[in-house]
């Protein structure tokens, strides 16, 4: 019962917003653009906001049913210890909350670090705790909160971890090297106890990664490599993906990269596209859930003659 009532508050809520201008959406709508939680010492860390407007990064984390629409916060863990995570107060829908480790280009459903739909189902508490997950200190870890059936509302994330002092090391923000408290650092950590001297930032070679029928300029070259039936090729002579194109730089219908366009391209191209794979949105950037259109392109280029 609790379960309709809230699918039928949100249907309200929903028909409200259709008849109205489309809000915007949420500024951590995507995985790789997740909004920092500086935590520089043990401690309570809370934050608020909504998921009426967001838009689907990730098919489903895989412990819940259709929570596509998503927002992302992300940290870097100060101490090693055990981190909670709970949507308890100031939460007024039916929410799914995971934890994940890694490239946004590599999560998938059933991925994550942990993961929770309801905190007590037989009780009608529908909000999520994630009540412990061992991280190591210098770790960079992204929250996922999403609505059971697409469900969306208003949030509050409380991120509670371990007392002691937070580790220090190189933080990266592009060229630029500091030493700081990992917790602190909104860039790229390098490492604990890594020192500027020499300067662990220098610029990444360019290149973009061509992943199954994607083009990315932000997944690092370390981190270009096959997913399933989606290869991936890394092109450094080029800093820009196709424009216009459906083979510079990246031939999108030869999805698993083996150098040519053949049958096995079909098949693994629709496994993934079943599956919800990003790779799988023709053009895409690696990120987000392929749809219909998506299908009908990649067939359009094979059929075409490929690269």
């Amino acid at each position: 019962m609790s379960r309709l009532l809230t699918r039928v508050a949100s249907l309200s809520i929903g028909m409200v917003l259709a008849g109205s201008a489309a809000l915007a959406q949420p500024v951590n709508d995507l995985c790789t653009s997740a909004t920092f939680i500086s935590m520089p010492s043990g401690g309570s860390y809370t934050r608020t906001g909504s998921t009426a407007s967001a838009t689907s990064d990730l098919s489903e984390s895989g412990c819940s049913d259709q929570d596509a629409n998503d927002v992302w916060f992300r940290f870097i863990a100060p101490t090693t210890g055990s981190y909670s995570f709970d949507l308890f107060l100031g939460t007024n829908f039916d929410t799914t909350l995971s934890v994940w480790q890694g490239d946004c280009a590599l999560f998938s459903p059933g991925t994550a670090l942990a993961c929770n739909d309801d905190e007590d189902l037989d009780f009608g508490i529908l909000t999520s705790w994630i009540p412990g997950v061992n991280i190591s200190a210098g770790t960079e870890i992204r929250v996922r909160i999403s609505g059971f059936q697409n469900d969306f509302g208003n949030y509050q994330i409380t991120i509670i971890g371990p007392t002691g002092a937070s580790v220090t090391g190189a933080c990266c923000s592009g060229t630029t090297c500091t030493v700081q408290a990992a917790g602190t650092c909104s860039a790229t950590f390098i490492g604990v106890g890594a020192t500027c001297s020499p300067s662990p930032c220098a610029p990444p070679p360019a290149g973009i990664c061509c992943r199954g029928a994607s083009c990315s300029t932000t997944v690092a070259q370390a981190n270009c490599t096959a997913i399933g039936g989606a290869g991936a090729v890394w092109v450094s002579s080029s800093a820009t993906c196709n424009s216009g194109s459906d083979t510079t730089p990246c031939c999108y219908s030869d999805f698993n990269k083996t150098g040519g366009t053949t049958v096995a391209d079909i098949f693994d191209y629709l496994n993934e596209w079943f599956a919800s794979a990003p790779a799988a949105r023709y053009g895409g950037d690696g990120t987000g859930t392929p749809v219909v259109a998506d299908l009908f392109a990649y067939l359009n280029a094979w059929f075409v003659g490929g690269c």
